[in-house]
């Protein structure tokens, strides 16, 4: 596994913990850490990803004030992208 797969593995599980303590607005932060260092190199060009559309709801969620809703939407983001890379 690539140091960037571990850094979002260990981002996913502090984000975690931050949506477990309700701190949201840090979770968020954390889980766009985690996203950025999995970068776009996560699946094979032929699976059919729609974890982009996700994520840019996961955004709207947070502009609007939804910081919870937000977490929990890019938590899974990152997760199925995290399984989608070591399915690859």
């Amino acid at each position: 596994m690539t140091k960037s797969f571990q850094q979002a593995k260990a981002s996913l599980a502090d984000a975690e913990l931050l949506i477990a303590g309700s701190n949201y607005k840090e979770a968020n932060r954390v889980l766009d850490i985690g996203l950025s260092a999995l970068g776009y190199s996560y699946a094979s060009p032929s699976v059919d990803d729609d974890t982009g559309l996700k994520l840019a709801a996961a955004l709207s969620e947070e502009r609007a004030g939804h910081l919870d809703t937000a977490a929990h939407m890019r938590a899974n983001v990152l997760r199925t992208r995290l399984t989608l890379c070591s399915n690859r």
